[in-house]
Order: structure tokens, then C-alpha cells, then sequence
């Protein structure tokens, strides 16, 4: 009888072959399973990148909505109105399968806008100036800090095309720290495409109006507004409070400028749509808006 090519194998060549085949076999599992993982690490980058696309289409679909109900309150409060208390709480689009959509809206006109600070013409406004001295000293917060930030906007420093984008960027300023930010972040914002600076005496907290004139009693005007909104802001002297006119320019009786923060999220992916809005009666304008995602 004749032996086969595997008969005539010595045990050892029998044991270099076994060890070939398994070093091959150690050598290209892991490259396999790379392959497989990195298959399944691009098809979840697809899929994430799906969701957030989906996730900013419902923020925008979010932003017709804010729209829609800025128009609205135009039209039922022709004086004035009344964001505070039935924004207290965020409008919500209504769950579905992709995910949920909720948007928190500032109206902008009921702080101080630290923006509004420097004028068009690069001035530091010295009525805004005073009124924040003011506001400074009641709440017991440094000088010092409000010096740090006029400097920031003035003109004569590399910022001066350059306004305040978040109060947080407050805290790189010399000697700004979070506890004072915090205890002036109630009264004050820094809407960077609304920069009139004029105060609403009809929606502003009754604190945010005191730095005004401080010695006034600004308690008659809660009560006056509570039952007819101011219709003109003259009509303060109604309520017994008297202005000189350099005060009066910093204020308002209707609500024009709005920053809104609409979250999306589909799955495990979220992002937010800031968006910039300008109010004119019904008429409302995007000035900017921003996603990040």
C-alpha cells in the first residue's frame, strides 16, 4: 500500500503547520473584528448624525411656534404683555416617535442690557452708567466691577466692535467672580442684537426699575400696572413717580426684543437653536440665529 503526503509528514512538520494555522488565525481575528467594529462605529456616526438633523428640523418647526405667540400676545396686550408668568414654565411640542422639542423665550426688554452701555456712536451711555452704579451699591457688588466692564466696552479698547455674546463672559474680566454675577444675573443681560437698552416698566421687576431713583416709591407703580398697563411711559408721574428726561430715554412700555432657547433632542442627541427675535406689533423679525449641536 502506498501512504499519503500527510502519512509521509514527520509529528513535527505535523507541528509546525498547526502552529502556522493558528498564528494566521491570531493575526487576522482582531483585524477582523476591527473591521466589524469599525463597520458598526460609522453606522452609529450615520445614525447620530440623522437624529441631530432631525433634531434641528423640530427646533426650527419650535421656532414658528415661539413666533406665532409672540404675534398673538401683540395683538391681545396692545400696551403691554405678559410673558412672565405664563412662560414661567417652557412651551413643549408634543412627544412623538423622533423625539421631544421644548423652548424657554427671554424677553430681553425686562433687564438692564449691559450691551446697551456703549452707544452707537461709542460713548459710554452715562444714564445707564448711573443706574447700574446704583444698581451695584444696593446689591452690595464692587465698583471695581463695573469699572472692569466699562472698560471692556469702551472705545478705546481692541473689543470696541465687539459686544458681550453670554454673561459668562463677564467672569474673564480683572476681579469678576461667579457670586457677583450671580447676585446681578435677576436685573441684568446682554442681548447683543438688541441693543436699545430700554427697560419695559410694565413687565420689569419693581427692583430692576428701583436703580432708577432709588428714593422713589416704586411699590405704587406694581400696584398702578396691575390694574391698567402704562400706555406711555409719562404716565409714571400718574403713580408718583417723576423722572428727569435723561432717565425716561432708558425706558419703554412694550416688550420688543427676544432671545429664545429651543432644545431638541431625538434618541441620545440634543442640540439648541438660539435664536434673535425683534418684535414690531404683529411683526416679528429673526435677527440671528445659531445651532449647536
Amino acid at each position: 500500500m502506498t501512504q499519503t503526503a500527510a502519512d509521509d509528514q514527520s509529528p513535527k512538520q505535523k507541528g509546525m503547520v498547526l502552529l502556522v494555522t493558528l498564528a494566521a488565525m491570531a493575526f487576522l481575528v482582531p483585524l477582523i473584528y476591527a473591521g466589524v467594529e469599525s463597520q458598526r462605529f460609522h453606522i452609529r456616526q450615520v445614525q447620530q448624525e440623522i437624529n441631530l438633523e432631525i433634531a434641528h428640523r423640530h427646533a426650527e418647526s419650535m421656532l414658528s411656534m415661539v413666533m406665532l405667540t409672540l404675534a398673538r400676545d401683540s395683538l391681545q396686550n396692545s400696551a403691554t404683555d405678559h410673558l412672565n408668568e405664563p412662560w414661567a414654565s417652557p412651551l413643549v411640542l408634543p412627544n412623538n416617535e423622533d423625539g421631544t422639542t421644548e423652548a424657554l423665550i427671554e424677553d430681553t426688554s425686562r433687564r438692564w442690557n449691559l450691551n446697551a452701555l456703549k452707544k452707537t456712536d461709542g460713548q459710554i451711555n452715562g444714564e445707564l452708567r448711573t443706574v447700574l452704579n446704583a444698581l451695584f451699591q444696593r446689591e452690595e457688588v464692587s465698583g471695581r466691577l463695573l469699572e472692569s466692564l466699562l472698560e471692556r466696552l469702551a472705545v478705546t479698547t481692541t473689543h470696541n466692535n465687539e459686544p458681550l455674546h453670554a454673561l459668562e463672559e463677564i467672569l474673564q474680566l480683572p476681579e469678576w467672580t461667579t457670586k457677583p454675577l450671580q447676585t446681578l444675573q435677576p436685573y441684568i443681560t446682554v442681548d447683543d442684537e438688541c441693543r436699545t437698552g430700554r427697560l419695559n416698566i410694565n413687565t420689569a421687576a419693581i427692583k430692576t426699575l428701583e436703580p432708577l431713583a432709588p428714593n422713589l416709591n416704586w411699590r405704587s407703580v406694581e400696584e398702578r400696572r396691575k390694574q391698567t398697563p402704562f400706555a406711555q411711559v409719562a404716565d409714571l408721574a400718574s403713580a408718583g413717580v417723576t423722572l428727569p428726561l435723561e432717565a425716561v430715554n432708558l425706558l419703554t412700555v412694550n416688550s420688543t426684543c427676544f432671545v429664545a432657547q429651543i432644545r431638541s433632542q431625538v434618541q441620545t442627541v440634543a442640540g439648541t437653536l438660539t435664536a434673535w427675535l425683534v418684535r414690531n406689533g404683529m411683526q416679528i423679525t429673526i435677527t440671528k440665529t445659531r445651532w449647536n449641536g
